[in-house]
């Protein structure tokens, strides 16, 4: 293992200690260790506060609850204050092949892009979750490419419009000019609205199809093998609307047409085992949310 020279981690911890310090663990195994790791502790709950003696270079910061965006925002400024060069975030419920760090950093420091993304595996089924992906302007929606194949099957998507903010590596110069991401959404739709500003920037994104990540998708917010949280649905739901009512992302025909990508979650929810009520719930209180209530002004950090 060699150190990563200027390499940063962000990741955010909130009330899921074990799934943390199993991603802490599987990024300091690999063969490009980050100089310094940092933890953004949104915890309620003092029993899932992370111990810093899980790592040397781990750095634990405890905050209020603001959302995802903005502890990553305050990840992102203590690794600037600490001189780092390039920034990975990575969601807490990830673990990292012992290759993928070195693979994205090559691939950073080789100039094949600005904005770096890996092969995001689901790690209840192996397969893949998100290899690149792109933003739907008839439904406004994020899709995510070559979803459900076998790894041996990944090829390198070569056009790359929707990073997935699970896992992405870019210069932490070029985050914190663009402000980092929007604090207003609190949970979920964060990377979208970042992936927009990165293409108006005219900064590219790129996949590195051998940098391999597993992901338990919503595992960190309290999701499980059978999808969302119903917290997740709501925020992801109210979120997308927001962001097209406010002109984050483009309005039309999306706006109209926004009905459909909730319906076929619905259609998800109703397959699904448990929670069924609590889920529905969820879709049409962010739907309703979304859609009538005032959105809040943009909050970039940075």
């Amino acid at each position: 293992m060699t150190a990563g020279v200027g390499l940063g981690v962000v990741l955010v911890n909130y009330n899921a200690r074990l799934l943390t310090e199993a991603c802490v663990a599987s990024v300091n195994a690999g063969r490009v260790a980050p100089e310094s790791i940092i933890v953004v502790d949104n915890s309620t709950l003092e029993t899932e506060w992370l111990v810093e003696d899980v790592g040397p270079n781990v750095v634990v910061i405890r905050t209020a609850n603001h959302g995802f965006g903005a502890a990553c925002n305050v990840g992102a400024a203590a690794l600037a204050a600490k001189g780092a060069s390039m920034l990975m975030v990575l969601n807490n419920d990830t673990t990292v092949a012992p290759d993928a760090l070195a693979l994205l950093v090559e691939a950073l420091q080789g100039h094949e892009a600005d904005v770096l993304v890996p092969t995001i595996l689901d790690g209840h089924t192996q397969r893949v979750w998100y290899a690149g992906g792109h933003w739907n302007d008839v439904f406004g929606t994020a899709i995510h490419h070559q979803w459900g194949a076998r790894l041996v099957d990944v090829t390198t998507d070569p056009v790359v419009t929707f990073v997935s903010g699970g896992a992405f590596l870019m210069r932490l110069e070029q985050f914190m000019e663009l402000g980092g991401f929007d604090e207003s959404l609190f949970l979920y739709c964060e990377d979208v609205e970042l992936s927009h500003r990165i293409a108006k920037r005219g900064l590219k994104a790129g996949h590195v199809a051998g940098a391999v990540v597993s992901h338990w998708p919503g595992s960190g917010s309290g999701g499980d093998e059978e999808g969302m949280s119903p917290t997740a649905l709501f925020f992801a739901t109210r979120n997308r609307l927001w962001m097209l009512r406010r002109g984050q992302v483009r309005r039309w025909p999306a706006l109209l047409l926004t009905p459909w990508p909730v319906l076929v979650e619905t259609g998800h929810v109703l397959r699904r085992s448990n929670g069924r009520r609590s889920r529905i719930n969820a879709l049409l209180r962010g739907l309703i949310s979304g859609a009538l209530k005032r959105c809040p002004p943009i909050r970039y950090g940075g």
